[in-house]
């Protein structure tokens, strides 16, 4: 019985060399391009919604504000509400990832955790109103799918203020549910952050940091309270 051994075809290794040139050049990948490609887009329409708004702006504009031509923009996004969709999902998880930096260098004590993150929260907005914009009132009303999105990436927030703020105090007392106080205090929070970008920070941070913290001070200590 004999055996064969199979030996490259001299053409079929360039055209596989020169398909692996097309895949990686200028030392990235195709995906790794693609990839830069998207978040070029993201970011220029974070800089675009938050100044002149969703509405208002144009595939077009992004494109030409990311240096790309409109192609590359149905190459990561089938229409400008899904960009939409992940500039709101950049900007929030930014904000998640901040407030969960500020609490992890507080301390123990929930309130110097809740201050901390609280104060994260409107130091960006005011740092950032454009994005700010974008979360608070931009992704509000324009569709279905925007609304359902904002909702989604919510709740992701209200897990987070969960695990930050009242998981530490312990077993919930009867009658008391974390994640309902979780959304009372975001929904607070959510509102006094629209009022005071509509009004152009005209309190200082501090300050409205300090109402969300004595919110929170009424609720742990009817925490304390039920737990008697």
């Amino acid at each position: 019985m004999s055996s064969k051994t199979t030996q490259a075809n001299p053409s079929q290794a360039s055209g596989e060399r020169q398909r692996t040139a097309r895949r990686i050049y200028g030392g990235r990948t195709s995906r790794e391009r693609t990839q830069a490609r998207r978040e070029r887009l993201i970011f220029a329409a974070l800089r675009l919604y938050g100044d002149a708004g969703f509405r208002t702006t144009t595939v077009r504009a992004i494109c030409q504000e990311a240096g790309l031509t409109e192609r590359y923009f149905y190459e990561s996004f089938s229409n400008s509400e899904e960009l939409l969709c992940a500039v709101c999902s950049w900007s929030m998880g930014r904000l998640r990832q901040l407030a969960r930096e500020a609490v992890a260098a507080s301390g123990a004590d929930p309130a110097q955790r809740l201050r901390a993150s609280t104060r994260a929260y409107f130091d960006y907005i005011q740092a950032n109103p454009g994005h700010g914009r974008i979360a608070l009132f931009e992704m509000e009303g324009t569709s279905r799918t925007t609304s359902d999105h904002l909702r989604a990436e919510l709740d992701q927030t209200i897990e987070l203020i969960v695990e930050l703020h009242f998981e530490p105090l312990g077993t919930a007392p009867s009658g008391l549910q974390p994640e309902l106080l979780a959304r009372a205090l975001l929904g607070a929070t959510y509102q006094l952050a629209k009022e005071w970008l509509q009004s152009g920070f005209r309190q200082p941070s501090d300050t409205l940091a300090l109402q969300v913290e004595a919110l929170y001070a009424a609720l742990t200590q009817r925490w304390s309270d039920a737990g008697r």
